[in-house]
Formats: C-alpha cells, structure tokens, sequence
C-alpha cells in the first residue's frame, strides 16, 4: 500500500519537479520505510539516479521527464 501511494505521487511530481529529484526523494523515502539508514538510502538513490541518468539519458538516448521548467544540470544531467 505505501508503494502504491508513493508511486501515485511520483508519476504527477515527474512534470512538476522532474525526473532526477522525484526519483531521489521516491527511493530515499521507499529505502527509509524499509528500514535503511538515511545516509545509505541517499546514497543507493543517488547512485541509481546517476546509473539511470548515464544508462537511458546517454546511452540509448531515452528523454527522461524534464521539470516544469526545463531546467537541466552542468553535463545535461535532468533536474
């Protein structure tokens, strides 16, 4: 029930705050409702951001969800 409810909040953030911080907050959150540390749930999300961002943004060249403003980070990196 707690993922379902965090995923029906992620598909609506992905337009307004974007991929790369919607997906941070969703795994750090879903990783500290497990029982993780928060210092390891950041880092496991922050590596599997990088991974999808290097993965799907660069190599296949899959557009990932921008933000609301379209705003990207130094190295194309998607906010």
């Amino acid at each position: 029930l707690v993922v379902l409810i965090a995923v029906g909040l992620y598909i609506p953030a992905l337009s307004w705050i974007g991929f790369s911080i919607a997906t941070l907050v969703l795994v750090t959150t879903l990783l500290r409702f497990l029982g993780s540390r928060w210092w390891l749930s950041a880092t496991v999300a922050l590596s599997l951001l990088v991974l999808i961002q290097l993965l799907f943004g660069y190599g296949f060249n899959v557009p990932l969800p921008t933000n609301h403003w379209g705003l990207v980070l130094p190295g194309g990196f998607l906010f």
